[in-house]
């Protein structure tokens, strides 16, 4: 358990450097679109637009890829 890249050695990585903790938590929320951020609002307007156009099965393979990205984050 010496090597510092060991995962289980960065559970309080909230106290020791607090300021990149909050940043990677709002990174990770704009990236899984959670409401109110960038990420959310962008992928809101793109499936807005495609909706609206008859484009088929690009706005069924836009809402699925949305969801997988959601679930990986």
């Amino acid at each position: 358990l010496t090597d510092p890249q060991d995962i289980r050695l960065m559970s309080s990585i909230s106290s020791k450097i607090p300021f990149e903790w909050i940043s990677f938590l709002l990174f990770l929320a704009a990236l899984s679109a959670t409401p109110l951020t960038a990420g959310f609002i962008s992928k809101e307007w793109i499936l807005y637009s495609l909706a609206h156009q008859n484009v088929g099965w690009k706005f069924y393979a836009i809402v699925f890829l949305s969801v997988l990205t959601m679930l990986y984050t």
